[in-house]
């Protein structure tokens, strides 16, 4: 039996779909469907009742037996590789959006690998709904994330807000706030930032003009490559972007819905980690209240 199709079990419960969980799990429909028969015809009963029509997926009763050796399956696994093969080493896991890991919070883990030589990293960059399944199954133990979603497992707190700035390519405006009409929608780099910043962001501009939809924040300088192209990004990654590239930052005339993100912590943390999750807390927020992301 592989942990990888038990896995695959739980995140078809904890998203009430197969469709959902390839979704987080970055696989296909088929993939994951094969993993749960594979489990099923390992046990020798049916998990899942299949029925057309369904809108969320039902447990059998063994279903709901087995989702309980599988939950505890899985926090077995967690604390095997929580175990650290170096004596004095301690270890910790983190998944997080592609901007924190790579603009926001590139210095302060720069700090640690400095500062805390006994603390070893597991850094993840993933999509939030990726990361709150992961720590919901606690394969994660500290997660951040860009969107609020519910969970009764996870403790959820606000991490830190910042601004919306223009970036682009050089221009001769740099300091100057702009209007939203001196910009050519069809030389945007996209980013869909949130659900209500894609909702403002088409009441600008409207169609869907952009030149390219970068799904991840780390795409977007490499594509600023031409006079008056320009992307919306919040305050530590615009920064971080002109300290590496030759851009301008702008501010626009009009309000741009902020930026906020959210720490994710399991309400039960593995004991073996507790201690380095609490001492990493301590880092970032210290960090934090040092480095305020801004321009």
């Amino acid at each position: 039996m592989k942990l990888e199709d038990i896995e695959a079990f739980c995140n078809v419960v904890d998203q009430g779909s197969i469709t959902k969980a390839a979704d987080i799990m970055y696989v296909t429909q088929g993939a994951v469907s094969k993993r749960i028969k594979t489990l099923e015809e390992e046990l020798g009963v049916q998990l899942i009742i299949r029925r057309s029509g369904m809108r969320k997926v039902e447990l059998t009763a063994y279903g709901e037996e087995f989702l309980v050796l599988a939950r505890q399956w899985q926090a077995l696994s967690n604390e095997f590789h929580g175990i650290s093969a170096s004596s004095g080493i301690h270890e910790i896991t983190i998944g997080s959006v592609d901007m924190l890991n790579c603009f926001s919070f590139s210095d302060l883990y720069n700090q640690i690998l400095r500062e805390e030589k006994d603390i070893r990293l597991y850094m993840h960059t993933m999509h939030s709904r990726e990361i709150y399944a992961a720590m919901e199954a606690q394969r994660l133990d500290l997660g951040m994330v860009n969107r609020l979603l519910p969970s009764k497992r996870l403790k959820i707190t606000r991490l830190f807000t910042e601004e919306m700035y223009i970036v682009i390519y050089p221009c001769g405006k740099q300091g100057e706030t702009i209007d939203p009409d001196d910009l050519d929608p069809g030389k945007e780099i996209y980013s869909r930032w949130s659900d209500e910043f894609e909702i403002w962001h088409d009441q600008l501009w409207p169609g869907k003009r952009y030149r390219m939809h970068a799904g991840t924040s780390s795409m977007v300088p490499y594509y600023l490559t031409e006079p008056g192209q320009w992307s919306i990004c919040p305050a530590s990654a615009v920064s971080g972007m002109m300290s590496r590239f030759h851009f301008e930052s702008l501010k626009l005339s009009v309000k741009v819905p902020e930026r906020t993100f959210y720490l994710l912590e399991h309400r039960s943390p593995r004991e073996s980690r507790t201690e380095t999750i609490e001492r990493f807390k301590k880092i970032m927020y210290a960090y934090l209240k040092e480095h305020k992301p801004q321009l």
